[in-house]
């Protein structure tokens, strides 16, 4: 896989977890959707967590490809430290959905908030660089 499309892969990657993760939101804030819906697009979510490292050739960081990409060059520089936190992640996206299998909208709540803590800042707050000035 090429350099752009990498990075466009990876970014399609990530819009599709944000949309996930709204939706798991919006559940929990306005009741649309059901616990099964939530179940599967954490489900997704984790999915995506797999191909993590595959989206990250050398030559894709943000000094590489300025304005293209916001990945930090440690993602290279330590790139056993950027699989665990992608391992960490694909964690938390699955207690997500093993919270959303049993129904309990407290417990979907509170796993979706140590999904956003510990498994998306766990990798964004090491690894992503900042979002680029227009």
């Amino acid at each position: 896989m090429g350099s752009d499309d990498a990075i466009h892969a990876r970014q399609d990657l990530m819009r599709n977890n944000i949309s996930n993760v709204k939706a798991v939101g919006a559940f929990l804030k306005t009741g649309k959707g059901s616990t099964a819906d939530v179940a599967a697009r954490a489900r997704k979510v984790a999915a995506n967590a797999e191909m993590i490292n595959g989206l990250f050739p050398k030559g894709t960081s943000l000094k590489d490809r300025p304005g293209e990409t916001r990945a930090q060059p440690g993602i290279w520089a330590k790139p056993a430290a950027f699989a665990q936190a992608a391992d960490i992640m694909a964690v938390y996206e699955n207690k997500l959905a093993d919270a959303a299998d049993s129904g309990d909208k407290k417990a979907i709540g509170a796993a979706l908030g140590q999904l956003g803590k510990r498994g998306c800042g766990g990798c964004h707050n090491d690894f992503r660089g900042p979002k680029p000035k227009k």
